[in-house]
């Protein structure tokens, strides 16, 4: 039998962890943190582990998922490290961000030296081909339409499978096709519920990019500025594609000017680099046309320390990383932006509990930050721009799939239970929401 244990992301989004174990091998899908606004969270997995672990298979390289393997590697792994090329150059800028972050707040898990033993025990693999782990214990990777180079994890473990689908998307996006659910006879399916309550239905990515276009367009009209908190990889690029599109057909005025602050300027770059793992309209744009859309003349850096520049141009979006406001420069620009009501605040991601984006949706008009409080006379607006699939897409995907056993993770507990009700009710299937640190037989 496969041994499921579960480390993280059980009854939380956030440091997502978990063991299966087949035939004497043992096998860490994800290894994440839970990035907060003061401190983060580690998943709770033993220090005597790491040393005994056969491989770690890592779905994507957003820090919820790759941010605690430097911690394995110092507490002695030693075996391969699988993921997708984009994956792997994604993993060395921003794990080597999250120890400088990490260092700055006094929660050092590992060193920079951790980091460098990592990546040197990176292996690439692409997308559908068979990797042996162990007798009668293989593996291949997905595409999961969640950020370039995110995939599922389809485990055999003797004549069946188990599919994780880390974070993933059913719809098409400007960047990436839509995920598709595998050919295999699925019989264990452990599947993210980020949206997994009835209400979370997201428009349509052509009506959400409108309705962005037009606050951006009455925002300028009122003399204010737009600041969109995005996360480095995916939302940073998806965003950029949207205002480019509105600025070259006029729909925005054309003395926009787009600046890019933060992790999302590197990502960029590995993004460019990377452009085949994109939706076949890029890389076809890009070398049949000579029009690269990620340099564009719309976009710009900050050139100065104090930002002088972003605040002297009369209509501007600011895209800044983090996508939460849970640090990074984007807090920065929110601290001067927030107290006028002509700016707006655009949130176009996830926002976690506990975070300050999550606090702005809620209404919150005086916010604090390191001890200091801030009045949030600014609009904040939320644009349903996400990499997850949302509660439509999630139940397809799973009714497809048409797995007999279903454990579901990376959701608050609350849509965890209410996915899992849907799953049991409507596709009488058996469905589990794991407590952390809870093992199954299966």
């Amino acid at each position: 039998m496969l041994s499921l244990s579960f480390f993280g992301a059980a009854s939380e989004v956030g440091r997502s962890s978990i063991l299966a174990e087949f035939s004497g091998k043992s096998v860490m899908l994800d290894a994440g943190i839970k990035v907060g606004r003061e401190n983060n969270e580690f998943p709770e997995i033993p220090l005597e582990l790491p040393s005994k672990l056969s491989a770690i298979i890592l779905s994507h390289a957003h820090l919820d998922h790759i941010g605690f393997v430097p911690a394995l590697v110092k507490h002695g792994f030693k075996g391969k490290i699988y993921c997708t090329k984009p994956t792997r150059d994604l993993m060395q800028v921003l794990l080597a961000d999250a120890f400088a972050i990490s260092k700055e707040r006094g929660q050092e898990l590992y060193s920079i030296h951790d980091v460098e033993k990592t990546m040197d025990l990176v292996h690439v693999v692409e997308y559908g081909k068979q990797h042996l782990i162990g007798k009668n214990f293989s593996f291949k990777l997905l595409p999961a339409g969640h950020i370039i180079g995110s995939a599922m994890i389809l485990l055999k473990f003797g004549q069946r499978h188990l599919l994780y689908t880390g974070d993933f998307n059913s719809r098409e996006t400007n960047l990436l096709s839509a995920c598709k659910a595998p050919r295999e006879k699925i019989d264990v399916l452990i599947t993210e519920s980020t949206y997994g309550s009835k209400k979370d239905l997201l428009p349509a990515l052509k009506a959400v990019s409108r309705d962005f276009a037009d606050a951006v367009n009455g925002t300028f009209i009122l003399g204010g500025k737009v600041l969109v908190p995005i996360f480095a990889v995916g939302r940073g690029q998806e965003l950029m594609l949207v205002l480019e599109n509105y600025i070259r057909s006029g729909y925005l005025p054309s003395d926009t000017i787009v600046f890019l602050d933060g992790m999302v300027n590197s990502v960029n770059k590995i993004c460019r680099n990377n452009v085949v793992f994109l939706r076949p309209e890029i890389p076809a744009r890009i070398l049949n046309s000579d029009d690269d859309p990620f340099k564009s003349h719309f976009f710009r850096i900050p050139k100065s320390r104090t930002k002088s520049d972003v605040f002297k141009e009369e209509n501007s979006v600011i895209l800044s990383t983090s996508g939460m406001l849970t640090g990074g420069p984007s807090v920065s620009y929110f601290k001067r932006l927030a107290k006028e009501e002509r700016n707006l605040i655009a949130l176009v991601g996830f926002q976690s509990s506990g975070s300050l984006g999550r606090e702005l949706l809620e209404g919150a008009r005086e916010v604090e930050i390191k001890g200091k409080k801030f009045a949030v006379n600014a609009a904040v607006k939320k644009f349903g721009f996400s990499g997850h699939s949302d509660f439509l897409g999630l139940f397809e995907f799973c009714r497809k799939v048409n797995a007999p056993k279903v454990f579901i993770v990376h959701g608050e507990p609350s849509k965890q239970l209410e996915f899992a009700n849907s799953i049991r009710n409507r596709l009488k299937k058996e469905a589990i929401v794991p407590l952390q640190g809870e093992a199954f037989k299966v």
